[in-house]
């Protein structure tokens, strides 16, 4: 085929590529479609997040895609390592540059998995339908204080970090080549060069858990939306419940040890396990493995801020929950003591007025 004709075919056909997914997008409303075309429709607001944790000297690095339309946090990306390398990472740049560099640091000695989705709940419990268009506002007028303060207030109160450095830049894209550039980087190899993987290769994830011998049973963790506690909430070593798959056999006889299947219903009850490693995953997926018993192990993935049913609470809700307390109780303290003193001067008053 001839150059510029090959040129033109391959133009179009990115062209019509371009449309389809503007119309996909814009569910056939034509106005927000040419918008989108034109480069007009700027409903994605973007946080560029950089924080140091000094007491555990450690860096945080993440970026929050925020859908002004939808009024919802439409993506989150974090990464943690205890390279100073990550504190230096360009925020002033483009959000796609950042995002690329986020996703090269996932191959970094040093990175720290287990608490990406402590990071991760922070942010999207810090982000809502209550506080939403205070960052809105905040990014169109660029005001990166109001919006530093918001992250710390949330590093402090949802996450009980206090001794936080939080520095970020902010700007706003538009929805169509958000998505696309997306698309691009979902293309890329976790260590930043632009050759696809062949198609025989199976894409890896970002950072799957590490795998162990034993057995491996096909199941789900317990979803629990009023009962249950936040994924974000559990880390290595919590308690978690599961459901088997009770259509597989093997999985029908573990779950007859635990007295948790009913030949005659042909029911099955959520059994219990702990969770060993929880790697980040692709489109927003995370990893669990899970061990039920001796070299038996569950391994299973969701996405989306969902709540787990568990036997205990996660520990860093109890941690959480004990600082409260704490405090509580210093407060009580403090509170006793000013109204002894109180006490104290007036009855010191009384006898010298008596005199």
């Amino acid at each position: 085929m001839d150059e510029n004709l090959k040129d033109a075919v391959n133009g179009f056909n990115a062209s019509a590529e371009k449309y389809n997914l503007a119309y996909e997008i814009a569910r056939g409303d034509e106005k927000r479609i040419q918008s989108m075309l034109g480069g007009r429709d700027t409903n994605i607001y973007v946080l560029k997040i950089k924080m140091h944790d000094q007491e555990k000297d450690r860096y945080i690095n993440s970026i929050v895609f925020i859908n002004k339309l939808a009024m919802k946090v439409d993506n989150l990306v974090v990464i943690i390592n205890t390279s100073s390398l990550l504190n230096k990472i360009d925020i002033n740049g483009s959000w796609d540059e950042f995002l690329v560099t986020i996703y090269q640091q996932y191959s970094m000695s040093g990175r720290i998995l287990e608490d990406i989705p402590v990071f991760n709940r922070i942010l999207s419990e810090g982000i809502t339908i209550n506080n939403i268009s205070y960052f809105l506002t905040s990014i169109e007028n660029r005001d990166i204080t109001a919006l530093q303060n918001e992250i710390s207030n949330s590093l402090l109160h949802i996450g009980n970090l206090r001794d936080m450095k939080v520095v970020l830049e902010c700007e706003i894209i538009n929805e169509l080549d958000y998505r696309i550039k997306l698309k691009e980087i979902d293309a890329l190899n976790i260590d930043g060069s632009e050759n696809k993987p062949q198609k025989s290769e199976e894409k890896k994830n970002v950072s799957e858990p590490e795998q162990r011998r034993g057995t491996y049973l096909k199941g789900n963790l317990k979803l629990s939306p009023t009962r249950g506690y936040s994924i974000f909430s559990f880390r290595s070593g919590d308690s978690i419940y599961l459901d088997l798959d009770h259509s597989l056999e093997r999985e029908k006889e573990i779950l007859k040890k635990f007295g948790a299947y009913d030949a005659e219903t042909g029911k099955a009850s959520k059994i219990p396990g702990t969770i060993l490693d929880i790697g980040a995953g692709k489109d927003n997926k995370y990893i669990y493995l899970v061990e039920i018993g001796p070299e038996l192990f569950c391994r299973t993935d969701i996405e989306g801020n969902v709540r787990i049913d568990a036997p205990d609470m996660p520990r860093l809700l109890k941690e959480e929950a004990d600082e409260k307390l704490r405090k509580g109780k210093m407060l009580k303290t403090m509170l006793f003591t000013v109204l002894g003193v109180i006490f104290v001067t007036a009855v010191l008053i009384g006898i010298i007025l008596l005199r």
